[in-house]
């Protein structure tokens, strides 16, 4: 899995636990740090779903239900901002990830749409500069 904006850039194998960061310097990219799941077997399918906006990754974990919101550093260097879902962890959630500036867009494989089974549903989040507001 690979998302890419203008700055920065994240790869990942899907099924490791981990996320390899690369930001754009000059002319090139370069390796820049790794996000990685706490312990990483705790999370095998961190990775599974990524979007990148600006500095701002989204790292899917659909097996645990969970997606996770960084701020990335001019240097690589990045900081956990939030976990979604707020409301506690939903098989599934995180299976599909878009951002752009504004928004988070969360896909939940499995969740149940009007009495039918695992049809699916997208969850949208508004961003704001400096912050992420999890409603």
């Amino acid at each position: 899995m690979t998302a890419l904006s203008n700055e920065l850039g994240a790869v990942s194998e899907g099924y490791f636990g981990e996320v390899y960061l690369i930001i754009h310097r000059d002319t090139q990219w370069v390796y820049a740090n790794n996000l990685e799941a706490t312990p990483p077997e705790s999370l095998p399918d961190f990775g599974w779903s990524l979007a990148v906006s600006g500095r701002q990754v989204a790292v899917g974990a659909p097996l645990t239900g969970l997606v996770y919101l960084y701020s990335v550093a001019a240097d690589g260097s990045s900081q956990l901002q939030a976990e979604l879902p707020v409301s506690g962890m939903r098989y599934g959630f995180g299976s599909a990830l878009a951002m752009n500036q504004h928004w988070l867009a969360a896909g939940d494989s499995r969740d149940t749409v009007a009495g039918n089974v695992e049809r699916g549903s997208v969850y949208l989040y508004p961003l704001q500069a400096g912050g992420w507001p999890v409603q």
